[in-house]
């Protein structure tokens, strides 16, 4: 029964990742401009003709991977991928004392 569900454990952790690799690539296709930006109030993200404005105020929390950066919106299971390549590491140091 330990080795069945380290298994399922295994396989959520997997699935997260894929999904939100598969996102990002979805929103944010090859040879598109991307871009991140950090201002006072706001996130504003764009990709391609498409912008968007994000407060920090709704995102509960933040993982940073390899990849990319996971931003949980509160109150949902839903987050908001963003290429790590976009935000550097004083981006990110940032964005993480906004959120909090």
């Amino acid at each position: 029964m330990p080795l069945l569900i380290i298994g399922l454990a295994v396989f959520a952790v997997v699935m997260s990742v894929s999904s939100a690799r598969q996102a990002v690539r979805a929103a944010m296709p090859v040879e598109t401009v991307v871009w991140a930006q950090l201002e006072d109030d706001v996130l504003r993200l764009g990709s391609g003709r498409r912008q968007s404005e994000i407060a920090y105020g709704t995102f509960q929390s933040m993982r940073v991977g390899r990849d990319a950066v996971l931003l949980k919106v509160r109150g949902t299971s839903a987050a908001t991928a963003i290429p790590r390549a976009l935000l550097s590491d004083a981006d990110i140091a940032t964005l993480r004392s906004r959120i909090s």
